[in-house]
């Protein structure tokens, strides 16, 4: 890996799980001497993370992570829901049996991992539901819209504490989502893609209004 993608990826990383939270300004004085650089790769990695929605470089004021408005929120949550519709639908089309049941198997391993106080301690891996479905259209061009988009969102996405309550309802959801798939339950499997869009849309909403008080 070249060291100016290696700097791009920590500012990147240090973003999304909120160590830079919104707002925070990017002193290129202070990062130089954090990761040992020169402003070089810096502004190189400015560059690529503002062209992926995280970084809004003002000129003469410096770099400074993305703060999303509602509305921005809801825009984002509206496209990310057709491309999720459009996905399960292909999903019905293109998918295997087998492939179906890895995805059960994720799920089930999930669920138990976040089985009462683990909640707290674990760490949400790289299998997620979502992106699982999204892979079995092999279309690239809707996955890479939709990881822009996920990125997007994970500016709040991570910083919300994920409940118990909620996460057995999103598993649920899931299972249900995967079964219709299985299935080939057209109408059904869009329906239950709106429905969790939207229940997950209105909880970070939520999450994202107390917290920017």
């Amino acid at each position: 890996m070249r060291f100016s993608e290696s700097i791009y990826q920590k500012i990147k990383n240090n973003i999304l799980t909120q160590k830079y939270p919104a707002g925070f300004h990017l002193k290129e004085a202070m990062l130089s001497q954090a990761f040992e650089t020169t402003r070089t790769p810096l502004r190189e990695a400015f560059i690529k993370l503002e062209k992926e929605g995280l970084v809004k470089v003002i000129p003469n004021k410096g770099a400074f992570v993305i703060r999303l408005s509602k509305k921005e929120i809801e825009e984002l949550f509206e496209v990310r829901e057709a491309l999720e519709v459009k996905a399960g639908l292909i999903a019905i089309q293109k998918s295997t049996k087998e492939q179906l049941l890895q995805i059960k198997r994720d799920l089930e391993e999930r669920e138990m991992l976040f089985k009462g106080d683990k909640i707290k301690n674990y760490r949400i891996p790289q299998k997620d539901f979502h992106f699982s479905i999204l892979k079995l259209t092999k279309n690239k061009i809707l996955i890479s819209y939709w990881k822009s988009l996920n990125t997007r969102l994970s500016l709040i996405r991570i910083a919300s504490a994920m409940q118990n309550k909620r996460f057995s309802k999103a598993i649920e959801d899931h299972k249900e989502i995967l079964q219709n798939i299985y299935l080939g339950n057209y109408s059904e499997t869009e329906r239950l893609i709106k429905a969790h869009n939207r229940e997950t849309k209105e909880n970070l909403l939520l999450h994202y209004s107390m917290s920017s008080k």
